[in-house]
Parts: structure tokens; sequence; C-alpha cells
């Protein structure tokens, strides 16, 4: 199962909850929890330090590593992955919809995944060779 969150303002939940979806083979739960004050993000503002109109990959096994991405793209295109491989936290904090692929082709073929604005995820590299910003 992977978790995918996204970052919300609206929806029905509280200012800055985040919504949670598992995904399993078979099944996809939600779930909507409330966070303090000094957690609470807009869209359109830098979180855990991924400059807005960016896409952020954090260290392997760091979580969000204090706010400090080992890797972040700006420009729409693919672009080639190296020694990115076990679980590493994929934020897009890109605006206007604009969506990023994790995939296995280092030119930005074979992929699997998406992640669409103001979306992060663990995602675990070892098969992704580059990721794919588009609009």
């Amino acid at each position: 199962m992977r978790n995918i969150t996204k970052l919300v303002v609206g929806a029905g939940l509280a200012a800055g909850s985040l919504l949670t979806l598992t995904v399993g083979a078979t099944s996809a739960q939600a779930s909507g929890s409330a966070t303090t004050a000094s957690d609470m993000t807009v869209a359109g503002g830098t979180y855990q330090g991924c400059p807005y109109g960016a896409v952020c990959i954090y260290p392997r096994d760091k979580g969000w590593n204090n706010g400090q991405p080992s890797n972040v793209y700006w420009a729409y295109g693919a672009h080639k992955l190296y020694n990115q491989v076990g679980n590493h936290i994929v934020f897009n904090n890109q605006s206007g919809g604009a969506g990023v692929w994790l995939c296995r082709g280092s030119s930005g073929t074979d992929c699997p995944s998406y992640l669409a604005a103001y979306v992060y995820t663990n995602y675990d590299l070892t098969p992704i060779n580059s990721v794919k910003l588009t609009r």
C-alpha cells in the first residue's frame, strides 16, 4: 500500500488539514486530520523547504529532512535521477494544476505514478530513473 497526501484548503476539512489516501490493491481509505496552526499550509507558498512552483525530492529515509530537499526541479520536461534508491518523499509544489510523473525510463518514459499539484508521497524510487514535470 502507498499513502498519497494532498495539502487541502476547504473541501469540508478544517483549514490546514491533510487528506491522506491509503491505496491498496482492492480498496482506498481516506481520512482527514487537523494540524496545529504552525503546521497549516496554504497552497501557493513554500512547504517543508520546497519552493512554490517546484517539485522536490527529499533524502532517502529522512522524511522531510528538516525542510531541506536533496533535489529541486523547476522546468517542465524530463529530468534524469541519479543515485535515488529507496524511500523518498516526493512533493509536487507546482501551481496551476501542473503535475509530475515518476518514470522508469531515464528520458521520461514508462511513467507509472502521477502526482497532482500540492500532493506528496513517500515513494520507493529504486525503479524510478526520471521525473517528468507537466502542465
